[in-house]
């Protein structure tokens, strides 16, 4: 019987082994299916969001083709720096025209290539639009600025060989536009022209295209102010026009430091009335702690006791008060609150104490008297003829 036991205990043993390993192979089929259920969700989610991006490309470049007339002209070219429209004398909208590699001519066609627009985008975000001096003036890759254009990309002379994505842009004509001075200095330099805005026209004219954030030189009486384009109209959502045989009439708004002299008076005056409230909301808080202090004074005052005829069970005591005043006083020392009546009274004559922490103390210190705390009537006997002193309770 003792055989048949341990056989049967040893196929349990067996039978369980064998369950365990079930269960452990079950559950790593479990998971292996969850890691692969993650993984292809995972690959389609990565597949969708590849489709939306190329369907949102396909999209953009059916708008922009529809925006340019059919043209979808885009590149990276690398920045170098052109004079070449100086260098030939031109003057009438010169100080935009850039040199394009011959692609571009080709991308766009006879019919366009002479009076074409580009958008520049720096890798800064900036942008600007440029017109075209010629193509294959400069080599495969590369687009030649004028430097006036380069600070409205935000770059510097040190940026040559920048990247800038170029793209064709068919813009509208302009019909007015907006200037913005940086300084003060620019105003008072036109306050003898007889008319600012001739000054501002003649100025863009040297230029074919204009961007809201391009800037702009102006020159008066031989000396240079800068301005920035702020506003363009009509304005197709992208913030340029072309300035090409076009009548342009051209605004002036206030300038930079105007603006910002308005913009700081305009917070000294908000700090100021933010002081002033808060100066009227602290003397709403004195007034109304002033009368929550009358309201516990009057309480206080309603509270105590009358002053008790001399008797076995009354003590007189002498109080010497913050206030200067020296006060005495009997009190009734059979009363559970004795020590209350005292510290009541020390506060309905000195108003400093109504809401402070104090002590009473004897002149040697010997005696001290605390707020809420109980004396016998022993004890209270010995305190009659004593004077107490008013010590803050730190």
């Amino acid at each position: 019987m003792l055989f048949d036991r341990d056989a049967a205990s040893k196929l349990a043993r067996e039978h369980a082994s064998l369950d365990a390993t079930r269960r452990a192979r079950e559950r790593e089929r479990a998971r292996a299916s969850e890691i692969a259920a993650s993984a292809r969700a995972e690959r389609e989610r990565r597949e969708r969001a590849m489709q939306r991006e190329k369907r949102t490309q396909r999209e953009d470049a059916e708008r922009l083709a529809t925006l340019n007339e059919g043209v979808t002209y885009a590149s990276t070219l690398r920045v170098e720096i052109s004079d070449e429209a100086e260098r030939r004398g031109i003057r009438a909208r010169g100080d935009d025209k850039a040199r394009l590699p011959g692609g571009a001519a080709d991308a766009l066609g006879a019919g366009r290539s002479g009076r074409a627009h580009f958008r520049v985008e720096a890798s800064n975000g900036r942008t600007c639009h440029v017109g075209v001096l010629d193509y294959g003036g400069v080599s495969t890759g590369m687009i030649g600025i004028p430097r006036p254009m380069l600070r409205s990309l935000g770059l510097r002379e040190t940026d040559v060989g920048a990247e800038v994505r170029v793209t064709y842009a068919a813009l509208p004509s302009a019909t007015r536009m907006t200037l913005k001075p940086k300084t003060n200095e620019f105003a008072r330099a036109c306050e003898a022209e007889e008319n600012v805005r001739d000054i501002l026209e003649r100025t863009m004219m040297g230029r074919s295209a204009a961007t809201v954030g391009d800037e702009i030189e102006v020159t008066v009486r031989d000396a240079t102010y800068d301005l920035r384009v702020v506003r363009v109209e009509p304005d197709d959502g992208h913030g340029a026009v072309s300035l090409l045989e076009t009548d342009v009439e051209v605004d002036l708004e206030p300038s930079d430091e105007y603006d910002e002299f308005v913009s700081r008076e305009r917070r000294r005056k908000e700090e100021f009335e933010r002081a002033k409230e808060a100066l009227a909301e602290r003397e709403r808080e004195k007034e109304t702690e002033k009368l929550r202090a009358a309201e516990r004074r009057r309480a206080l005052l309603e509270s105590i006791v009358e002053e008790p005829p001399s008797g076995s069970s009354v003590v007189t005591l002498r109080l010497n008060l913050p206030n200067g005043a020296v006060k005495t006083r009997r009190f009734d020392r059979s009363r559970g609150c004795f020590v209350r009546d005292v510290f009541d009274y020390a506060r309905s004559v000195d108003d400093d104490l109504m809401d402070a922490r104090f002590i009473l103390t004897t002149r040697q210190g010997d005696v001290v008297l605390r707020d809420g705390e109980n004396v016998d009537a022993a004890d209270a006997a010995r305190l009659h003829a004593q004077t107490f002193f008013v010590r803050r309770d730190e």
